[in-house]
């Protein structure tokens, strides 16, 4: 789940595009029917992201003692390592990061690394 959430976070700030999102939010209903709630409602709001972003955000708080943070951490900075070493424009990857950055709940703001 946290690697979703990074996707949607990646995608939602302009480095990651909607079909990793899409194809891995796609697998993990398929895989994962205990966890259908959730994955029902992202498959339900798959084409609005702020929506889809408005839900994990709820889900994670609900849950922040055992988000994993280390682990989305990660994730995300491996994509941005990815993202960094192809920008061409290192004023668009900075703006981009800081959306980013915007786009994380006030939980994750706080924690380190960020």
């Amino acid at each position: 789940m946290e690697q979703l959430y990074a996707l949607l976070l990646l995608n939602q700030s302009g480095f990651e595009h909607q079909e990793d999102y899409l194809a891995l939010l796609h697998r993990l209903f398929l895989e994962c029917p205990e966890r259908g709630g959730i994955l029902l409602e992202l498959e339900i709001f798959a084409g609005d992201l702020k929506a889809s972003a408005s839900l994990l955000n709820g889900y994670w708080a609900e849950r922040w003692p055992r988000f994993p943070v280390a682990s989305f951490c990660r994730l995300l900075f491996a994509r941005l390592a990815q993202a960094y070493a192809q920008a061409k424009d290192l004023g668009a990857f900075g703006r981009k990061s800081y959306l980013l950055w915007r786009l994380l709940s006030a939980s994750l703001q706080r924690e380190q690394p960020f």
